[in-house]
């Protein structure tokens, strides 16, 4: 789960509580193991870092690839954005 960049903290902590809660279920851990998805909750700075980490793994693997982004940041913003629509 994702949301902008710009979502306030006051409203991002709370539902990231609420999130890491219900992923703290062993009967929803098991429904989304089940589907091949890994939950790992990560605090706000630790999912930016995740997706940072992952632009540069995508920039080094294809250096040859065109991208539409320029930067790392941009790349997570992306991904962020796109996460928050699924």
């Amino acid at each position: 789960m994702a949301g902008p960049p710009s979502l306030p903290d006051d409203i991002a902590q709370p539902l990231g509580r609420m999130v890491a809660g219900a992923l703290a279920r062993p009967e929803l851990r098991r429904r989304l193991k089940g589907n091949a998805f890994d939950a790992a909750p990560l605090a706000r700075a630790e999912f930016t870092a995740f997706l940072r980490r992952k632009a540069e793994t995508h920039r080094r693997s294809s250096p040859a690839a065109t991208y539409a982004w320029t930067d790392s940041a941009q790349f997570a913003s992306m991904f962020a954005a796109r996460a928050a629509c699924t």
